[in-house]
């Protein structure tokens, strides 16, 4: 079968990792660009606790300024620009795994055809495949989307390695971007509920099954293999 992850919070702990870091260097851009807050502590308390019920960065920011009552277009661009920007190169932020994402990953790639579709920073998401340690060697193919447009990009993928999507699963942990479209494709969908994916629940019948481990992916697409 071919089985196509999601990066973040699928693969690796971006929640839990990374995330304040880009949160906060963005909140200091939008403050030295005119952003009036009366700390910046306060005013970082208050994004996370925004971001923590946002589906993606984009909304969080443009919820913060519009709590914050200043809905500036160029500081929501500012904003979206550092968060989604490369880390530095000196920059050592442990960037880790799900847990069991390496014996998952290569338990599957044993008797799977696997691939990552992903958006973001292409530099940015293979550096977190680097310091996740999770060998690139594992995927048939990893592709970085500009903007989440994912449908199209299974489309393609599907095409290119002559596979229904009877035989296709897609794992992920945002139901609208991630899962929906491979599911109006007829591809079999995952629900990985980690960062964001328990933020934004799946209703019922949006996605074929959910869980919150990668540990449950093993019996699981065993299931799925046996229904077929």
């Amino acid at each position: 079968m071919l089985i196509i992850f999601d990066l973040d919070d699928t693969l690796v702990d971006t929640s839990g990792s990374i995330q304040e870091y880009h949160l906060r260097a963005a909140l200091q851009a939008m403050i030295q660009q005119g952003l009036q807050v009366d700390s910046e502590e306060k005013a970082f308390q208050q994004l996370k606790a925004v971001d923590a019920q946002s589906p993606n960065g984009k909304e969080t920011f443009r919820l913060f300024l519009t709590q914050s009552k200043q809905d500036n277009p160029q500081l929501f661009e500012i904003a979206n620009t550092i968060y989604y920007a490369p880390l530095p190169e000196d920059n050592t932020l442990p960037i880790p795994t799900l847990p069991d994402a390496h014996h998952i990953l290569t338990s599957l790639a044993k008797s799977h055809r696997l691939c990552i579709i992903s958006t973001g920073n292409s530099k940015l998401q293979y550096h977190k495949l680097q310091q996740a340690q999770i060998p690139l060697s594992l995927f048939a193919k990893i592709i970085i989307l500009n903007e989440y447009n994912k449908k199209e990009a299974y489309s393609h993928l599907l095409k290119e390695c002559t596979i229904s999507p009877s035989q296709t699963i897609v794992c992920g942990d945002k139901v609208s971007t991630d899962l929906l479209p491979a599911k109006e494709l007829g591809c079999h969908t995952i629900h990985i509920s980690w960062g964001r994916g328990k933020v934004t629940l799946p209703k019922p019948l949006e996605v074929d099954y959910s869980i919150s481990f990668l540990k449950e992916l093993l019996p699981l697409i065993a299931e799925i293999q046996c229904k077929l």
